[in-house]
């Protein structure tokens, strides 16, 4: 959640996480609420395993309102 939230409908925020150069998990909603982001099969980083994730998050005009419970 941003930590000044806007009343402005017109923004979305869009989360997006990369393994490499595949998507493996996306997510929009309002940027003045919180929302939630499952990354299927996620691995945990380790000296054995360094799997990383790259996290883009990008704040963008949006011509759609949002209900009060939406999520997408």
């Amino acid at each position: 959640m941003l930590h000044r939230p806007t009343k402005q409908l017109g923004l979305a925020v869009r989360v997006t996480v990369m393994e490499g150069d595949q998507v493996v998990a996306s997510g929009t909603g309002r940027p003045d609420q919180q929302f939630t982001l499952t990354v299927p099969g996620v691995e945990r980083w380790s000296p054995d395993n360094p799997r990383c994730y790259d996290v883009h998050v990008a704040l963008l005009p949006s011509s759609e309102p949002y209900s009060p419970d939406e999520q997408r």
